[in-house]
């Protein structure tokens, strides 16, 4: 096959695979060696599992938002089968993961650190009140990881929309996205930063990636690529340039071109997904439920949703509650290869309290998977503190 041969692939195949190489899928009976296959969360556990996931999706996004849980908790507890925060916990404090813009910040594995450096080559601003509290910053972390609030100057700095912030947590910005700082471990929400010449292991000191090599790990982990995303490459492209680095891509062999029937939105498919994608051809999927967060790697690109899942949809969260048509904090469900309900899902006096919206008609199947999963949630979100005992059964509820 030349390497502009262009593939012509049904919505439904095109589907199936992005479910099965986002781990979300189960399927048995198609051709080849890759003609079955089981959700993550079937096979991945504890620490090692969560960094196996971490490095197939290869990055999550990090978001402050807890009106249910953390966003990478939650893409983290429907691919890892035992998965706890504690096990994220570990990970940091074992120097396996780090923090930086990718899909906006998000959390990535360590050994990537480098694929960015090229992107932390950024002077520091000219701005004298801001060099000392920089100053100050790089000074108080010599002896070792500190939150923000424990390197406050008490002064202040003008912010970027025009007011003010903290010198400090300014400056701790600026030296993160330099890559001079790193976050070493979070405790609750409270990031703890280190010095990235301290913290982390020689041999990430000594190695850069470049644009190249985080454009092939953008290409790996998202699978199927589409020139138009604003997140391309992770953020190393500029726009102006990517289609001319998708044709480049092309002609190497690196992508191939798709024809996706009744869609005219270009698709590229990465080359070593293709024995997956023949593999998926005439499977059998089997009804595996899934309830994904708003910022879940599968929903990140809205438009490819409309266009391969007939899914509309968006997060509501910034919506004004008479313009929104779900809720704050609306959860897809999905089983099987297809989307069945939204979940408008929420904390109220402890308890996990949900409205369901049905897409369609539901089967007393489907209600019993989707009673399950809200019930699963609940688990995850009471489940007592590791090595607790004669804790209170997750408290449950719906509206």
């Amino acid at each position: 096959m030349s390497s502009a041969t262009v593939i012509p692939v049904s919505k439904r195949l095109l589907r199936r695979l992005l479910l099965a190489h986002h781990g979300l899928l189960a399927w048995s009976g198609g051709p080849g060696p890759q003609g079955q296959g089981l959700p993550w969360r079937e096979s991945l556990r504890g620490p090692a599992g969560v960094l196996e996931a971490l490095e197939r999706l290869g990055a999550i996004q990090l978001d402050p938002v807890r009106v249910v849980a953390e966003n990478a908790h939650l893409v983290l507890w429907n691919r890892v089968g035992d998965f706890h925060p504690a096990h994220l916990d570990q990970l940091y404090r074992q120097k396996r993961l780090f923090e930086y813009w990718a899909k906006e910040r998000c959390l990535l594995p360590l050994d990537d650190f480098p694929l960015f450096r090229f992107r932390m080559d950024r002077p520091l601003p000219d701005d004298p009140p801001l060099a000392e509290a920089v100053d100050h910053v790089r000074r108080r972390l010599e002896d070792g990881p500190l939150p923000a609030r424990a390197m406050d100057t008490g002064s202040r700095v003008v912010s970027a929309w025009g007011g003010t912030r903290k010198a400090t947590s300014k400056a701790l910005e600026l030296l993160w996205a330099r890559g001079e700082v790193v976050v070493a471990f979070r405790q609750g929400t409270e990031r703890h930063f280190a010095l990235a010449q301290e913290w982390l292991p020689d041999h990430l000191h000594r190695s850069n990636g470049g644009p190249d090599a985080l454009l092939e790990k953008y290409l790996q982990a998202q699978g199927v690529v589409d020139p138009r995303d604003p997140w391309f490459g992770f953020g190393g492209v500029p726009r102006a340039e990517r289609r001319q680095r998708v044709a480049d891509l092309v002609e190497a062999g690196r992508l191939i071109p798709l024809d996706v029937a009744e869609v005219q939105r270009p698709y590229y498919l990465h080359p070593r997904l293709l024995p997956l994608l023949e593999g998926l051809a005439g499977a059998q999927v089997a009804p595996r439920t899934f309830l994904l967060p708003p910022l879940d790697n599968l929903l990140w690109d809205r438009t490819r949703l409309q266009e391969l899942f007939d899914l509309v949809y968006r997060w509501e969260i910034y919506v004004p509650k008479a313009k929104r048509r779900y809720g704050p904090y609306a959860m897809p469900v999905l089983e099987g290869e297809r989307f069945v309900a939204i979940l408008d899902v929420g904390r109220k006096d402890g308890r996990l309290v949900t409205r369901t919206f049905w897409l369609g008609s539901p089967s007393p199947e489907t209600e019993a998977r989707i009673q399950d999963i809200k019930d699963r949630l609940a688990d995850f979100l009471f489940a007592p503190p590791r090595g607790s005992a004669d804790a209170p059964s997750p408290k449950r509820g719906s509206a």
